[in-house]
Parts: structure tokens; C-alpha cells; sequence
């Protein structure tokens, strides 16, 4: 390290006869503190201090500390037991701000937060006790986590901060979520279950421009065709690179009181038949079953036979128990959609053991997805108004593992693995219980692939809050 200093610093005096502060990237892991909580020992096995680092007479401008801080990684800042009791300045629980000041304390240098940032995937990975979570995040909660964190930097004297990032990047991966895309054609689509994809504040929303945006209203559709038309409905479908969108106009049907079910036949040869849960029967085998029962209620379910978190998890890495009846294909048993936050750990000084803990991904969220409505909610997936249902359901819910090239998850149990096959068509069906319990998935939906995705910039509700506040913080 003293010798990459050494070279820029004298690169830069001799061409250029300047000389600019130099400090070395460093984080959580490798800070010159002790957490006797961390669960993970190679997170807290080896120390880096620049105070170690000294600078020569010649070198007029001096040293500074830099470190990536999150408040949601490495887990000693949630469980570090001081730092899970701190209370800030506005009397709430920051262990994120306790963790600034204990790394204030070792150094006689100043520092700067070279990263720091909030995600507004829908997708989460790690949460924080804070509720400033590595995913899941309303853009419009993201701005206000984001200047929260700025403060706490300020008011602990450090010199400044590095927010993470300015856009969002497509081509990112996530750990909990990696082994169910297509590694080499991540950057042809845009994964919203993906955090790492999702720090920005400027987002790239998929196509030239918005084509349909969840919010009750029906001009997005102007022009489309129904893949389901009778006398007691219709169905639209259509999609982009990041998700696949539903209208849904059930007649004589009441939001609030009746289950409408969407099943979905994604992959031929397997399937079930039946929705043993809900009663229901269907004429195609599905793979997916949409459930909508309300704002709280609503959400998309997997064939038992098709659910690669059980399988990932239970089957292949062995964290979880295993179901003998999950290999069995048209059991008629549809599973909730889970993500993994984190594996089974144990906390050294607590002497406790944390079991694996995973979440709902597959819950669906009721509010208004338009960016230009006033109680727009990013992270909304469905929206009812004057009779029109709208949906949109991120690819990867599908097992969709490369939209642009038509692949989605093939068979784990004959393939012994996660892989992927390619298909053609999608198959959905609608019914609305109290009606019928036999459904048909008579609507048929097909896309065309791509080599090059289209995209449209935005700046999140976050960036017109951190402008407006930081504004208001330099008066």
C-alpha cells in the first residue's frame, strides 16, 4: 500500500508539480476495531490501519481514512450489542451512527464514508434493525434513509461522504438471487429482485418509454388485444425487460371480497392441474398461480415441483428440511415465493444462534406504480380501480432466468440443478372463485427476444429529496 502511494504521489509531484490527499479504500471487515459479535470470523479476522501508513516532510498535503459503511453489512451492525442499543441524537436506535462514532474514536486523521447507499429493489438481501434494508425500499423511504446516514456522518465529524450510486446498473448480481439467472445475459434485462442492480438515484426504467405504469388506469392499453375475451372477463398481457404486466376486467367482481386467481403455464411437462388450497381446477397444467384477495392478501404462488428456493436451499445445500412430496410433479400444492436473507449463524459473544431466515418475495404490495402519481409507491406490484385490475410481475417471479433470450428454469429434479431451457409461449387463465372453480388458461402470450434492451432515464423521488434537504442544510 505505502508503495501505491508512494508512486502516485510522486507521478503526480513530478509531472504535474502538485500534490492532492491520498487515502486507501477500507471497510467493516478489515477496520482497525474488535466486533465480539460478529457471527462470521473471517469478518472481523484481519486489521487494516492506515494510522500504520505515515507520510514523509515532502508530502504536504497529508492522509485521510476512507470506508465503505452500510448499515446493513456485516451483521456486527445489527447485533454488536452496544451498538444495537445506541440512541442517536433524535432518540431513535442508529447503530449505524454507534459504529461511526467508535470508528471516529480510533483515528487521528480525518475520515470520509468513501460508500454508502440504500437500494430500491424490490428484492431484499440483508435487513437492517434500523429498517434501512439492502433492498425493499420505497424510493421516496430511500432519500430520506440516505440523508439520515449523511447526518450522522456530519454530526460525527467526519469530512464527508461517498453516496452509492448515481444510476442504477443492470448487470449486477446479488448473492441470494444469483443462481437463478443466466450468468452471461444479465446486462440484457433489468432483474428488480437483484439490490445490487437498484442503488441508484437515477433509475434506467425499462423501454423508450413507460409502457404501462399499475395505477388503475387504462390508457396504457389503448390498441392491445385481449388474450382472453368473453363474456365474463378479459385479459391483456404484455411486457419489457423488466416485467410482465396483466390487466385483468373480471365483471361482477368485488375487490375487496373475492379471490381472483391468474394461473400460469410457463414451462410444458410439468404443472399442476389443481390448486388444492383454493378448490380450484384448471384444463392446462400451471406453474404459477397469481392470487389477488385484497390489499394485504395477494400474492404469486409456485408449483411445489418448481420452487427453486426449496430446492436450492433444501435439496441441493441441505439448510433446510426436506419434503418427499416435493418431487412428485401435478401435486396440486402451490408454494409461497421465499428469498434467503441470511443462513443459520451463531453470535460468539451472545453465544446465540440465529436459524435461517428467509422472507415472502412472492407477496404482492397494493399502491400506485406511476412515478407522476402524488401516493406513488415504487415498490407497488398490483392496483384496482373503476373495474380495472392491473398487475405487473417481475420476470425472475416466473423463473424466467434470461427474458431477452426466452429461457426460464428447467427441470431441477431431472437436471440436478439449476439450469435453463427455452421456451415460446406463456398460458394464463382468470377466474374468480365465487363464480367458478374451474379455469381455463385459454389466453396465449408470446414475446419476441432481444439482443440490445431498450431503456428510459428517471430521477427517483430520492434525488429531488437529498437536492431539496441539502439545500436547505448549506443555508
Amino acid at each position: 500500500m505505502c508503495n501505491a502511494g508512494d508512486s502516485i504521489i510522486s507521478y503526480e509531484t513530478e509531472k504535474y508539480k502538485n500534490q492532492r490527499i491520498v487515502s486507501f479504500t477500507n471497510w467493516v471487515t478489515t477496520d482497525p476495531l474488535t466486533h465480539n459479535n460478529e457471527p462470521h470470523p473471517d469478518e472481523d479476522l484481519v486489521e487494516i490501519n492506515v494510522e500504520h501508513i505515515k507520510a514523509r516532510d515532502q508530502f504536504a498535503p497529508g492522509m485521510m481514512a476512507t470506508y465503505h459503511v452500510y448499515p446493513y453489512y456485516p451483521d456486527s451492525l445489527n447485533y454488536q450489542t452496544d451498538y444495537k442499543t445506541y440512541v442517536d441524537t433524535a432518540g431513535k436506535i442508529n447503530p449505524y451512527r454507534a459504529y461511526l462514532h467508535d470508528l471516529y474514536s480510533a483515528h487521528t486523521m480525518p475520515i470520509v464514508v468513501g460508500e454508502f447507499g440504500i437500494p430500491t429493489s424490490r428484492g431484499m438481501t440483508h435487513k437492517s434493525i434500523m429498517g434501512y434494508n439492502q433492498g425493499g425500499v420505497d424510493e421516496t423511504d430511500q432519500g430520506i434513509m440516505l440523508y439520515d446516514m449523511m447526518n450522522s456522518m456530519y454530526e460525527e465529524n467526519y469530512s464527508g461522504g461517498f453516496l452509492f450510486a448515481w444510476q442504477d446498473e443492470w448487470f449486477k448480481r446479488t448473492w441470494n438471487n444469483v443462481s437463478f439467472d443466466d450468468p452471461t445475459r444479465r446486462p440484457f434485462w433489468s432483474n428488480i429482485q437483484t439490490c445490487e442492480q437498484n442503488f441508484g438515484i437515477l433509475a434506467f426504467d425499462p423501454g423508450e418509454k413507460t409502457i404501462c405504469n399499475v395505477d388503475g388506469e387504462t390508457e396504457d392499453w389503448a390498441g392491445d388485444t385481449p388474450i382472453i375475451d368473453d363474456s365474463e372477463k378479459k385479459l391483456y398481457i404484455k411486457s419489457d425487460e423488466r416485467y410482465v404486466y396483466l390487466l385483468a376486467q373480471p365483471k361482477s367482481y368485488n375487490f375487496n371480497s373475492d379471490t381472483l386467481l391468474i394461473p400460469i403455464d410457463t414451462k410444458q411437462n410439468q404443472g399442476n392441474l389443481a390448486m388444492n388450497e383454493m378448490g380450484a381446477k384448471f384444463d392446462r397444467s400451471a406453474d404459477f398461480v397469481i392470487s389477488i384477495n385484497g390489499q394485504s392478501n395477494s400474492r404469486i404462488l409456485v408449483d411445489s415441483y418448481y420452487d427453486a428456493f426449496y430446492y436450492l436451499y433444501a435439496e441441493q445445500n441441505i439448510m433446510l428440511p426436506k419434503n418427499a412430496n416435493a418431487k412428485n410433479k401435478n401435486s396440486g400444492v402451490f408454494n409461497q415465493m421465499n428469498l434467503c436473507l441470511s443462513y443459520e449463524m451463531t453470535l460468539p459473544y451472545e453465544k446465540k444462534t440465529i436459524p435461517f431466515t428467509s422472507y415472502e418475495t412472492g407477496l404482492l404490495k397494493y399502491g400506485n406504480a406511476n412515478p407522476q402519481s402524488p401516493d406513488y409507491k415504487s415498490l407497488s406490484d398490483f392496483y384496482y380501480k373503476d373495474g380495472n385490475l392491473e398487475i405487473r410481475i417481475p420476470w425472475q417471479l416466473l423463473n424466467v432466468t434470461d427474458p431477452s433470450g426466452k429461457t426460464v428454469m428447467d427441470d431441477f429434479f431431472v437436471k440436478r440443478g439449476i439450469t435453463s431451457t427455452a421456451v415460446t409461449d406463456f398460458y394464463f387463465g382468470l377466474g374468480v372463485l365465487s363464480k367458478t372453480k374451474n379455469i381455463a388458461l385459454s389466453g396465449t402470450y408470446t414475446w419476441n427476444g432481444w439482443e440490445t434492451p431498450t431503456y428510459h432515464e428517471r430521477l427517483k423521488p430520492s434525488y429531488y429529496y437529498l437536492k431539496e434537504k441539502l439545500i436547505q442544510f448549506n443555508k
